[in-house]
């Protein structure tokens, strides 16, 4: 929207900075470094170092945390 980049990622659970390196892989895309079937690759080979620097948290925000009624 306008310059902003709005990105939402929804997930049961998640690993140190695994958001902000998700974020920075398809930021890098955006850019025109890597090509989206890229993503696919980097995401099969489960290798960190495949993957974009982590992203700086400036601008990444937690919108809501949704639990299912049985863990309330």
């Amino acid at each position: 929207e306008d310059d902003e980049v709005n990105i939402l990622i929804n997930g049961n659970g998640f690993l140190y900075n695994m958001v902000r390196i998700i974020v920075g892989t398809l930021l890098n895309v955006g850019k025109g470094l890597i090509e989206p079937i890229d993503v696919k690759t980097i995401l099969e080979n489960k290798k960190r170092d495949t993957m974009a620097p982590i992203e700086k948290p400036e601008g990444l925000y937690l919108k809501e945390t949704l639990y299912k009624e049985e863990n309330v």
